[in-house]
């Protein structure tokens, strides 16, 4: 019964606040229901860790395990590109009274398959959906006109 509650009730609750505690609970329950005798809190978390071991084992044995949680990858240019943004560590001055006006920001968009610089702005306000919006923009449409310019 505690493999039951374990393999086919858990997997259906998602979000418990409270898994171990609610796994008990459950497990208790059913027994009772049927007229047996509950088992410990000691035996239901031995199972319940071995099933977390048996299940950490097999998800370390599917082709995607080598991969980091959050690691983009990108297969071909433009599959995936990534805005990322940093203050300068500089800070900037009035030319006339020499009063710190504040540090800048860098917002860069990369492309993750090339490694590829995009677009990229600096700029005094913090950035937000209007930076993000300007750097895409500017990734794809074409740049000679901007580098003419310059």
């Amino acid at each position: 019964m505690i493999d039951e509650v374990v393999h086919v009730w858990l997997p259906t609750k998602r979000q418990l606040a409270h898994p171990a505690t609610d796994l008990i609970f459950e497990v208790r329950r059913k027994r009772e229901l049927a007229g047996l005798q509950p088992p410990s809190r000691t035996a239901i978390g031995r199972r319940w860790a071995q099933h977390c071991e048996a299940d950490g084992l097999n998800r370390a044995a599917l082709p995607d395990a080598m991969t980091a949680p959050g690691l983009l990858v990108g297969k071909h240019p433009l599959g995936v590109v990534k805005v990322g943004h940093t203050q300068a560590d500089l800070a900037l001055v009035n030319e006339f009274d020499r009063k710190v006006i504040g540090c800048p920001w860098l917002s860069v968009a990369l492309d993750v398959a090339t490694r590829c610089v995009l677009s990229f702005y600096f700029g005094m306000g913090s950035p937000g959906e209007a930076t993000a919006g300007l750097l895409l923009t500017r990734a794809v449409l074409p740049k000679a006109p901007w580098c003419k310019d310059r």
